[in-house]
C-alpha cells in the first residue's frame, strides 16, 4: 500500500522546467577607423555588433542630413 502512495506522489510532481534557451552572442563585425586629424598615431579598429553599427550609421547620416539643411539655410 505504502509502495502505490509513493509512486502515486512521485506521478503527481510537476516536471522541473527547463531554462530557456540562451541566445548566442552576436557576431562581432570589426571597422577600421581613421586616425583623428593630427594624430602621429594610426588608425584604430573598433569592433562592435551590427545592430550597433547600423546605429552608429543612422546617427552619422542624421547629423549630416541636419548640417546640410543648416548650410543651406545660411545661404
Amino acid at each position: 500500500m505504502s509502495l502505490l502512495l509513493m509512486l502515486a506522489a512521485m506521478t503527481a510532481q510537476a516536471p522541473v522546467p527547463t531554462p530557456p534557451a540562451r541566445k548566442p552572442p552576436a557576431e562581432r563585425q570589426c571597422r577600421k577607423m581613421p586616425a583623428p586629424t593630427g594624430s602621429r598615431l594610426g588608425s584604430v579598429r573598433e569592433c562592435r555588433t551590427a545592430e550597433e553599427w547600423a546605429a552608429i550609421d543612422k546617427e552619422a547620416d542624421r547629423d549630416l542630413t541636419d548640417l546640410r539643411g543648416r548650410t543651406a539655410r545660411q545661404n
